[in-house]
């Protein structure tokens, strides 16, 4: 049931992208060059909340993925949090 939501956002966008095309040539570039902004907006924002707690982009995008699917939007917002904290208790536990 996972695919929901991506099936949901890419009909959504194909609408809009569609729907510029109705209006006239030069809205269905503007709606698509929103399209594309708003799929290439996802890496940046995982880039920058992994520099933050000193993670890599793949770490925290599955810890954001892993927080929606436990705990909806509140686990996101806090699923970054819990990764640094996770990481640096681990830090702590020595290794034999």
């Amino acid at each position: 049931m996972r695919i929901i939501p991506v099936i949901g956002n890419l009909l959504s966008n194909t609408l809009v992208v569609a729907l510029g095309f109705m209006v006239s040539p030069a809205r269905h570039c503007g709606a698509g060059f929103l399209v594309l902004i708003h799929k290439l907006g996802i890496l940046p924002e995982q880039q920058i909340i992994g520099a933050r707690i000193h993670t890599s982009i793949w770490l925290t995008l599955l810890a954001l993925l892993l927080g929606e699917r436990l705990m909806g939007i509140t686990g996101m917002v806090l699923a970054p949090v819990a990764l640094h904290y996770i990481r640096m208790e681990a830090s702590k536990i020595p290794v034999l």
